[in-house]
């Protein structure tokens, strides 16, 4: 479930309803933005890298300037999102709202890994489900 919880209605609930329909012993792995993320930092150190490699470094499919270009619209659709997070629209996790999430839907965390970029914007979190004595 990389970057899905943050966009549902009722993220207990869909934890909840994967737990029904998981294979035995099945392992859940979810990503999520941490709150008030940046990744232009990521982007911005991206393109200055791109712009300094020669045209002929890169795959023949993917020209320069349509890599660069695409990387400023992310940036722009990136600052939505956080806008969109701001108003309340969805949220995004740190890692103890992760682990609240899972306790309350049955499942027990098994690790959690800071990444994306440094500093760390996400999360990428596995769990099992709990056992049950039915």
């Amino acid at each position: 479930m990389s970057l899905v919880l943050s966009y549902v209605f009722n993220p207990v609930e869909t934890l909840r309803e994967i737990g029904r329909i998981i294979v035995p012993d099945g392992l859940l792995v979810l990503s999520s933005m941490r709150p008030d993320t940046d990744s232009s930092g990521l982007f911005t150190r991206l393109m200055a890298k791109l712009e300094t490699t020669p045209a002929e470094a890169l795959p023949a499919k993917w020209p320069k300037p349509r890599l660069l270009d695409s990387i400023r619209s992310f940036l722009n659709d990136a600052q939505a999102l956080v806008d969109l997070e701001e108003a309340g629209t969805f949220d995004f996790f740190d890692h103890e709202k992760l682990d609240d999430l899972l306790e309350e839907a049955g499942w027990d965390r098994i690790k959690a890994i800071p990444s994306f970029g440094d500093p760390p914007q996400g999360y990428i979190v596995a769990a099992k489900l709990r056992k049950t004595d039915a």
